[in-house]
């Protein structure tokens, strides 16, 4: 399975019925848990939103079905931890958004990648695999194909093998056929339908699909909306921007752009006669960044954690935006609806910011690098990027230096000057500094950047301390 370049918020399912209230037509329905073999995700609510250590529970964002004195115990590298059994309790960094790896105990080698993600001051551990369970001999697998974070998304998938089954590929095929999620399973006694918990606890067996429900799945989407657009402008409170609101029709243009996208492949280009095209998509598709993700404050997270979607979300020029989520991606159009207004430049992490990311919580394509990956496999080898923004790309002879705990460090860069791919020769206007290690949790970063703008000497030197400790 891919690993997930971004990662969302579990919500409780649609629709959870109560079994044992509808006729079944196979002795297989009602309510099963799910194989554990895998952790789980798991929402947690009512941990600190700020970073810091605290004692992690026991049974704490773990599956149900593990010891109750099984722990998570930081390992040997930054954001590396191991869970561990035994009666020693430790406590564990909640950084806010970064990745991590889990190992089941100390007798097993297997290792599998999670994701601890902050989000409206909750925080998400999940695992990139699926979850299964046995119903009357046939084993059911339930895949998150769509690598956001949930299962039984419209995006997922399940695939079955019967009683006397050994491979889970049919004969003579070359690999899987995962069936969708309103796809009903044949068995002996009649066919059945799943609803799965997102999260990956449990499964409702039902004979027929529940009815959606309209009105919550609104509310609920308007509600994540709402967060969404606090956290960013909150973020650009911190610049002295001025606030931005939701249009309905740039919104409309990211939704049919994330849907053709989805029909067609991330790679095409939008142009009429094919599926799905709108003028709509037409004008979002030059100018609207993704990611993949249900969850729009996930993805302001990430957009935030890099290079050139930071630049668009924090231009104090911004005044009406487009954001939608569908099929599994959010799009945000931050261009269309943009003001004129001068402003002075801003610089990212905040002057006295606390709590900065240890690293990039998914890297960015293009890469910003030029000759070298930023992908979200490499983008946690170097540190959280530090940004300086200016109003044009009148900037010259630049200089930089990141001091750690007052120790330079080694760092890359880029400026308009010497912009980081083709595609953007202004780079974005900004002078966009990436250490070449994660930063250490709890210290203290001082970043000076010293260069010409407007042809006149122009200096700017600010600090920030990163999260953990």
């Amino acid at each position: 399975m891919p690993s997930p370049e971004t990662l969302l918020r579990s919500a409780l399912p649609l629709g959870l019925l109560l079994t044992a209230a509808i006729p079944a037509q196979s002795k297989a329905c009602g309510r099963y848990p799910l194989d554990a073999d895998l952790l789980h995700p798991e929402l947690v609510d009512g941990l600190p939103t700020s970073a810091s250590r605290d004692v992690f529970p026991p049974n704490l964002g773990l599956h149900g079905s593990l010891p109750t004195d099984a722990q998570l115990e930081p390992g040997k590298r930054p954001g590396q931890f191991e869970l561990i059994q035994g009666r020693k309790k430790k406590k564990v960094v909640l950084p806010g958004i970064f990745e991590i790896e889990l190992r089941f105990s100390k007798r097993e080698s297997r290792e599998h990648r999670f994701y601890l993600r902050e989000s409206s001051g909750r925080f998400l551990l999940r695992s990139d695999s699926g979850c299964n369970v046995e119903l009357l001999g046939h084993e059911v697998w339930f895949a998150d194909l769509d690598a956001d974070g949930a299962f039984g998304g419209p995006n997922d998938g399940w695939i079955a093998r019967g009683p006397r089954a050994r491979r889970w590929v049919e004969e003579g095929a070359d690999k899987a056929l995962f069936q969708t999620m309103d796809s009903p399973l044949e068995l002996p006694d009649g066919q059945v339908f799943f609803d799965v918990d997102p999260r990956g606890f449990h499964v409702n067996v039902l004979p027929e699909l529940p009815e959606p429900d309209p009105a919550a799945e609104s509310a609920d989407r308007m509600a994540q909306m709402e967060a969404a657009v606090e956290l960013w402008n909150a973020a650009r409170a911190r610049i002295g921007a001025d606030p931005v609101e939701l249009d309905e029709e740039l919104s409309q243009g990211c939704a049919d752009l994330a849907v053709f996208k989805a029909i067609h492949g991330a790679a095409q280009e939008v142009r009429p006669g094919l599926a799905g095209f709108t003028k709509a998509a037409m004008k979002a598709y030059s100018v609207a960044p993704s990611v993949r993700t249900r969850d729009p404050v996930l993805a302001i997270h990430v957009w935030l954690g890099g290079f050139n979607n930071r630049a668009l979300l924090l231009d104090p020029r911004n005044r009406k935006v487009g954001l939608a989520v569908e099929s599994g991606s959010a799009f945000v159009d931050t261009v269309n609806g943009r003001g004129a207004k001068r402003f002075d430049p801003y610089v990212w992490p905040p002057d006295a910011a606390a709590g900065v990311p240890l690293h990039s919580p998914s890297g960015e394509s293009p890469s910003p690098l030029g000759d070298a990956p930023f992908d979200p496999d490499s983008a946690p080898r170097y540190g959280y990027p530090v940004t300086l923004t200016f109003p044009s790309p009148n900037v010259a002879d630049v200089q930089v230096e990141l001091l750690e705990d007052g120790k330079s460090m080694p760092v890359r860069f880029t400026s308009p000057e010497q912009p980081g791919y083709p595609s953007r020769p202004d780079n974005a206007n900004t002078v966009w500094i990436v250490s070449t290690r994660p930063f250490r949790p709890g210290t203290e970063y001082t970043a000076r950047i010293r260069c010409t703008f407007a042809d006149e000497p122009y200096t700017r030197e600010w600090s920030f301390t990163t999260e953990g400790k």
